[in-house]
């Protein structure tokens, strides 16, 4: 008998974004990038009219920070587990 209480995903693409680069066609991603690429600088024209020019590299300064911390956060634990033993590492399960 199968288990019922686990739902299989609809499109299994989605479980592993390796797949889904190759599951969407281009064009998809084309639409996409181009959204993207218009919505930043209407943002940002938006955002001049309310916030002046010091405002705006303050926040350019913090989301590059946000930006290096998130970056940071995962790369150094990963990098510090790198250069255990890995059976050390297991014997501590």
């Amino acid at each position: 008998m199968e288990n019922s209480s686990q739902a299989s995903p609809a499109n299994p693409a989605l479980t592993n974004p390796a797949k889904l680069a190759t599951a969407l066609p281009p064009h998809v991603w084309f639409g996409i990038s181009a959204v993207f690429h218009y919505l930043g600088p209407a943002f940002a024209v938006l955002l001049f009219a309310h916030v002046g020019v010091l405002g705006m590299a303050w926040l350019r300064i913090a989301t590059a920070a946000l930006v290096f911390v998130a970056c940071a956060a995962g790369y150094i634990p990963a990098w510090r587990a790198s250069r255990l033993d890995p059976t050390v590492a297991l014997r501590y399960e």
